[in-house]
């Protein structure tokens, strides 16, 4: 306790340091962004050096802050100088709200396992923000794109020749989305423009940046023409500016529902310790239980469900896909040849289970492999074992030390002269207890406690209370059962990969609907362009797909054998019923053309339109109903076992002491 207040003015004033640094730089970027000219730039720039230099040489934050700076360079793509201050700012935002969350522990809480806790949490909001600020900047490149379709169309009825009305627009743009109109016109300029389209792929944002640059340069290779009022870019330009509508629209809806939920997950754990020190100011008896290894347990239970919650709504929340990306302590794992062998094995022997958990890492984007997964839930298994264990040897020996060196609420209930006195026998029951042993007599201790000074009479009470704490002591220790515990927890940590992966698959399985009316879309695009086949079709699918995707890449390698049997297949793929007559309509077009099957389409725009809406309100309201149920088990579970439990067991012991008096 005197080490926390010694550091207390040092926390605090770190803390003034790092929110001064951080309103400084945040203010000297926003008048950068609105173009106002900064004096001292040297300066500026000095301090953008020495934060940044700072975060890439912290072993554990230059791993997020490279992370971070990879998804930047796709939704930011400017030079290494500005993509480097911009993650410096956000990275340091999120480091900022971490660190006051873990000093509000450190400095109100002021107990070193809750301290533990507090860092984990802390990186949990760390992550979540970091998530948040490319999430925003996802969204805001999105509104940006919106109005560009605008001017852009704006341009091309002036100069009718697409690189022309693109280099002139740039003039109109904000700079962020400047940067990827600057990538569009570079496309259209080339001499080979499937080369360069292909390598956008891989760099685009998002797949609306995609079907833009796809549309232009469809348009500059194959030529525009009338369609009937207006001309196919126009019209496209139309169709793509209506799924920009559509999902900032749902966007909009999710965030104004999801807005704090991550936060009110995470709050239980700032309440633990203040309904501990509540129950410990109104009802003494349950001392004992907060301070036992079972209420540590309980603690860790809590903490549990946050994470698993928090993962959880965290899926539902995202609206981008972010794939799982392959760990190289994993690779090397299943690289070595017997584990490969062993992994392998465990999959014949349910191959039906092995399709069905391969099928998820697919449809999750997981680059992580089938047999990578498997040693993924290994890992975790060995995690939940070895963490099990950890905590239970903390809290045995936390408890034996707490149970021989903290006296402070010894003799409450005693007839002592004074406080002071009080207090002098706790602080020499502190200090003599260390020398006992389970064999030591209670006349061995009175004798040493009389020797320094106590009264007989206190003295007699003073060696009861040790007395009875060292019995105590030798009684707490590593049991059978803490053994079985951690064998369920890590045959839980086993399937927990699977039950997160099964999860996101159906979060993911929710959009088909979205993804099947973006084959629409791509389908009303190119139906009237001179050329397009129903391969070229499925290679724009393909660049847009991701619950659809293999299905649609295995097509694709089928259509040289037998076209029409490779669409019989992958109507046959999928049994969602919006892509089986999607798919029907690729069928049909093999006999009657392109822009005859896909007639019916164009001619249900507005309803599609209107049933999109309708099902994207639909998806949203379910993701809600879902997300807020989850939001409030960590509420609930507190609720149970850290209020309601202690209780329960109280009042069973109080019924058997009485059971026993009569």
């Amino acid at each position: 306790m005197q080490l926390f207040n010694k550091l207390t003015p040092i926390l605090i004033v770190l803390l003034i340091v790092i929110a001064g640094v951080y309103a400084y730089l945040s203010y000297r970027q926003k008048q950068g962004e609105k173009g106002v000219k900064i004096k001292k730039k040297n300066k500026k720039n000095a301090i953008y050096t020495i934060v940044y230099k700072i975060l890439i040489s912290i072993p554990f934050i230059n791993k997020y802050f490279y992370r971070l700076k990879n998804e930047y360079e796709t939704l930011y793509p400017a030079d290494d100088d500005s993509i480097n201050r911009y993650v410096t700012l956000s990275l340091f935002r999120a480091l900022l709200v971490a660190t006051i969350s873990e000093l509000i522990v450190v400095l109100f809480i002021r107990d070193s396992l809750y301290i533990v806790i507090g860092l984990f949490i802390s990186f949990l909001l760390f992550k979540y923000l970091i998530f948040q600020n490319i999430d925003s900047l996802d969204t805001k490149l999105l509104n940006q794109l919106s109005e560009y379709t605008e001017i852009v169309r704006h341009y091309y009825n002036e100069s009718p020749v697409p690189d022309d009305a693109i280099y002139r627009s740039l003039e109109d743009c904000p700079y962020e989305i400047s940067l990827h109109i600057q990538k569009l016109h570079d496309i259209v300029s080339a001499t080979d423009i499937s080369a360069e389209l292909d390598n956008y792929i891989e760099t685009s944002p998002n797949h609306f940046f995609l079907m833009l640059a796809s549309i232009f340069a469809t348009i500059t290779e194959k030529g525009d023409k009338a369609h009937g009022s207006t001309t196919l870019l126009k019209s496209n330009l139309a169709s793509l500016n209506d799924e920009i509508a559509m999902e900032l629209l749902k966007r909009d809806k999710m965030n104004f529902i999801f807005n704090g939920m991550i936060y009110v997950i995470l709050v239980p754990f700032y309440t633990l310790k203040p309904i501990e020190l509540w129950f410990k100011s109104t009802l003494p008896q349950l001392n004992e239980f907060f301070k036992s290894p079972i209420a540590t347990i309980l603690q860790c239970i809590i903490i549990a469900t946050i994470i698993i919650s928090y993962e959880l709504v965290l899926s539902y929340k995202q609206n981008t896909s972010q794939s799982e990306k392959e760990s190289t302590l994993i690779l090397k794992i299943v690289k070595v040849k017997w584990i490969s062998d062993f992994l392998r094995k465990l999959d014949d022997r349910n191959v039906r289970k092995a399709f069905d958990v391969d099928d998820k890492l697919k449809i999750t984007n997981a680059k992580i492999g089938l047999q990578g997964f498997r040693v993924k839930r290994f890992i975790w298994a060995i995690i939940f074992f070895v963490a099990f264990n950890a905590i239970a040897g903390i809290t045995v020996s936390r408890y034996k030390n707490n149970l021989l060196s903290d006296f402070s609420d010894a003799f409450e209930s005693s007839i002592i002269p004074d406080e002071e006195y009080r207090k002098d026998m706790q602080t020499a029951a502190e200090l003599v207890t260390d020398k006992y042993n389970k064999d030591t007599s209670k006349e061995d201790i009175i004798n040493d406690i009389t020797e320094s000074g106590i009264n007989y009479t206190y003295a007699e009470l003073m060696a009861e209370e040790i007395h009875a704490r060292l019995k105590q002591s030798f009684e707490v220790y590593y049991k059978w059962y803490f053994l079985a515990l951690s064998l369920l927890a890590a045959v839980l940590g086993y399937y927990m990969p699977y039950i997160l992966l099964s999860y996101k698959a159906k979060v993911i399985n929710m959009n088909k609907e979205d993804e099947v009316s973006r084959y629409r879309t791509i389908a009303i695009i190119l139906m009237h362009i001179e050329g397009t086949t129903i391969y070229t079709i499925l290679e724009w699918m393909d660049r847009f797909s991701l619950c659809f995707r293999e299905n649609i890449q295995e097509c694709l390698l089928k259509m040289n054998t037998s076209q029409k049997q490779a669409l019989l297949d992958l109507k046959d793929s999928d049994p969602f019923v919006p892509f089986r007559h999607f798919v029907d309509n690729l069928i049909s077009a093999d006999a009657s053309g392109v822009e005859q099957a896909f007639a019916s389409v164009e001619s249900d725009r507005e309803h599609s339109k209107d049933k999109r809406k309708s099902d994207n309100e639909k998806i949203v309201a379910v993701k809600a109903s879902k997300a807020q149920v989850i939001t409030m088990i960590p509420f609930f579970t507190t609720m149970a076992l850290y209020i309601l439990f202690p209780f329960i067991q109280y009042a069973i012991e109080m019924y058997a002491e009485y059971e026993g008096i009569f």
